[in-house]
C-alpha cells in the first residue's frame, strides 16, 4: 500500500511541473558555419568551438554573442575599451546591466563613471570581441573607443629628447643619443604640456695628493 501511495504522489508531482513553451535550442538558420573546419557553431560564440578559428558573424547574429572578456596574460596583446566621459547619470538598472556586460563589480563601474575621465574599462582578446562590446555599450548609452596594445606600443622604450627647435610651421624634435630627427607640423599638433628646464652649477675646490687622487676641500 505504501508503495502505491508513493507512486501516486510521484505522478501528481510530475503533473505539476511547469511546461516549457519555448525551444531553448537555436534554429538551423541561426547557426554559424566555420570557414576553416566547416562545422556549425551556436551564434553565441566568437570563435569556433572545434578548431578555434574566428567566425564570420553578421550584424544580425552579433546580438546573440556573449563576450567572455577573460583576463589576458602579460605577454598577450589585447584591445582596450576607453570610456568617453558623459554628463548624464545612468539609472540603477542600467548600471547593473553595464557592469554585468563588462564583468565588473557595480561599485567599480560606478567609480569609473563618476570620475568623469576617459579611463579604460576592459581589455578584449580580439578586435572583433572589442567591437561587439563597443556596440553593446553604445546601445546602453555608453560611448567608448577601442585602442589596441599595438597602438600604445607599451613594449617600446620611451624616447628622450636632446633638443627642440620651433619654426613658424613646424616643431623639430632632436632625439637623445640618436641621429633621428622628428618633425611635427603645427596643424598636426594636438597637445603641448607645460614644463620647465632646470640648470645646476656646482663649484668645488680639490687637492691632488701624491698618488694622483683628488680630495674635495670645499664644495
Amino acid at each position: 500500500m505504501e508503495k502505491e501511495a508513493d507512486a501516486t504522489q510521484t505522478d501528481e508531482w510530475l503533473k505539476n511541473l511547469p511546461t516549457q513553451a519555448e525551444n531553448p535550442a537555436f534554429e538551423p538558420s541561426e547557426m554559424i558555419l566555420c570557414a576553416k573546419c566547416a562545422r556549425t557553431n551556436p551564434p553565441t560564440r566568437l570563435n569556433c568551438f572545434y578548431c578555434g578559428a574566428e567566425l564570420e558573424i553578421s550584424p544580425a547574429q552579433s546580438r546573440h554573442l556573449r563576450p567572455h572578456l577573460r583576463k589576458l596574460e602579460v605577454w598577450e596583446k589585447g584591445f582596450n575599451l576607453i570610456l568617453a566621459p558623459r554628463a548624464k547619470a545612468f539609472e540603477e538598472s542600467q548600471s547593473a546591466e553595464i557592469a554585468k556586460l563588462l564583468n565588473l563589480e557595480r561599485e567599480v563601474w560606478r567609480k569609473i563613471f563618476e570620475s568623469g575621465k576617459p579611463l579604460p574599462l576592459v581589455r578584449a582578446e580580439s578586435e572583433k570581441e572589442a567591437r561587439v562590446v563597443e556596440a553593446r555599450l553604445l546601445d546602453a548609452g555608453v560611448e567608448t573607443c577601442v585602442v589596441s596594445d599595438e597602438q600604445l606600443a607599451v613594449d617600446k622604450p620611451n624616447k628622450r629628447l636632446r633638443g627642440l627647435e620651433f619654426f613658424d610651421d613646424k616643431i623639430v624634435l632632436i632625439l637623445f643619443n640618436q641621429d633621428e630627427i622628428a618633425e611635427i607640423r603645427l596643424e598636426d599638433l594636438a597637445l603641448i604640456v607645460n614644463g620647465a628646464i632646470f640648470e645646476r652649477k656646482v663649484e668645488a675646490t680639490e687637492k691632488r695628493n701624491k698618488k694622483g687622487e683628488n680630495k674635495i676641500l670645499n664644495r
